[in-house]
């Protein structure tokens, strides 16, 4: 599961100030909180977190200072959420393309957070189709009909 999508120039230097030059995962997130479709990204550093759009960090936070970080399913849609001061705190919405990949996300930022080794490796092929870019049925050249 690809935990490292490149980010556009403008996004990439929002995130290096908003977490730092070193970028650990960066994973599309493509809705607004609001509902509408968007081009950000969430990002993880060392020991921050941040969501940028459009060259410009929406939302960022300290990875410890929030826990039991999961993903919320909905129709059509999954939020990610954290607790943070007894609060829950929406950080990112997406859209279903992108939840399995948020649910690795949670559990990273889960174990970044109680300091426990990261298990989970970032170096599974993906396979997409070249024309549209959606996922492949495993095994095959096809797409899944929408």
């Amino acid at each position: 599961m690809n935990l490292n999508f490149s980010l556009p120039e403008r996004d990439l230097a929002a995130a290096k100030r908003a977490v730092g030059a070193d970028i650990a995962y960066s994973v599309p997130a493509d809705l607004s909180l609001e509902g509408r479709r968007v081009n950000g990204y969430l990002v993880i550093g060392r020991d921050k977190w941040a969501y940028v759009e459009n060259g410009e960090t929406r939302d960022s936070g300290l990875i410890a200072d929030a826990c039991d970080y999961k993903i919320v399913p909905f129709v059509g849609n999954a939020v990610l959420e954290a607790s943070e001061s007894g609060t829950k705190r929406i950080i990112v919405r997406v859209t279903m393309q992108h939840a399995a990949r948020y649910g690795y996300i949670a559990q990273i930022l889960n174990d970044m957070a109680a300091k426990r080794k990261i298990r989970i490796y970032n170096n599974e092929a993906e396979p997409v189709c070249v024309q549209c870019g959606g996922p492949l049925v495993p095994g095959t050249r096809f797409v899944r009909a929408a």
